[in-house]
């Protein structure tokens, strides 16, 4: 069975991705407008997610 963490990071992909498309299929047309756009949003969301967790690791490391 796997630990928690680790299918808390699995469950994130699918939940955030399906929320980014929805989000951006209200504000865009066109299926392929939609996908393109909704993609770049769960990148740029799990960039910034992954960027904190670094910060707060790097802080709570070093400091």
């Amino acid at each position: 069975m796997a630990t928690k963490p680790f299918t808390y990071l699995l469950l994130y992909f699918p939940i955030a991705l399906v929320a980014s498309l929805v989000l951006t299929a209200a504000k865009e047309d066109g299926v392929e407008n939609i996908a393109r756009k909704g993609l770049k949003t769960f990148l740029l969301l799990s960039l910034a997610i992954l960027v904190g967790a670094v910060l707060v690791w790097a802080v709570q490391r070093f400091a």
